[in-house]
């Protein structure tokens, strides 16, 4: 008897044997199980009738769709991938820049997907998501992993329509003026929080996207000084 357990990802799609998937036992503790969305009735009957227990998603894929995962920061464009039907686990941050028309990817997210609506033209196609999508537009980003600073001095270097895109926070100095915000007219997208001056606060809650929220420099300074007190005690 065999038995498919603790595992993050498990692919069962090879498996046509109809008296192999009867000797399987269990199905447990499983973060991703793959099944074959094409197979015989009876092949798919003998998987239904396996014993599962916490599986946290079950994806259904026909026996020739690549399927990819990617762990952590990635960037998708039209040159990423060739023609052929693929699966794309992204776990993490998605930057999707621009995708061919005839593309045959499957989007499944387990994180932030940022869709530059400026190149995206054909549409993504979703298969699951377990956090958020944002589309946006914008002629070039900058992406930093965990935290970046904007201030004065990176502006003047950064081109027009430009996102910059942080995974938790973006910090933007006091010598940022709104004028020059919207001159560059930037976007700024944030997983976590955006910290700026009350006086420029408007127009980033107004044109950011934010997985938290928006806050002055202030108000980040006591959370940070309560957190440090509570650690203390």
């Amino acid at each position: 008897m065999a038995v498919y357990k603790d595992m993050v990802m498990c692919d069962l799609r090879h498996l046509n044997d109809l008296e192999a998937i009867k000797q399987i036992e269990e199905i447990s503790d499983i973060v991703t199980l793959i099944l074959p969305s094409d197979a015989e009735p009876e092949i798919m009957g003998a998987f239904a009738s396996v014993p599962k227990n916490d599986i946290v998603q079950v994806l259904y894929l026909g026996k020739n769709v690549k399927l990819i995962t990617i762990n952590g920061i990635s960037n998708i464009t039209k040159n990423s991938y060739g023609d052929e039907e693929i699966y794309l686990i992204i776990n993490g941050i998605a930057v999707i820049a621009s995708i061919a028309e005839n593309n045959k990817i499957t989007f499944n997210i387990n994180g932030i997907a940022i869709i530059n609506k400026k190149q995206v033209t054909s549409g993504v196609k979703l298969g699951s998501i377990n956090g958020i999508t944002i589309e946006t537009e914008f002629d070039d980003y900058k992406f930093y992993s965990n935290a970046i600073t904007v201030d004065k001095d990176m502006l003047e270097y950064i081109a027009p329509y430009t996102a910059i895109i942080a995974g938790n926070k973006i910090d933007i100095s006091a010598d940022v003026t709104i004028e020059m915000l919207k001159e560059k007219s930037i976007k700024f997208i944030a997983g976590n929080k955006i910290i700026c001056r009350k006086e420029i606060m408007g127009y980033i809650k107004a044109t950011a996207t934010v997985g938290n929220k928006v806050i002055t420099k202030e108000e980040y300074e006591l959370e940070n000084q309560e957190d440090f007190e509570d650690d203390d005690e």
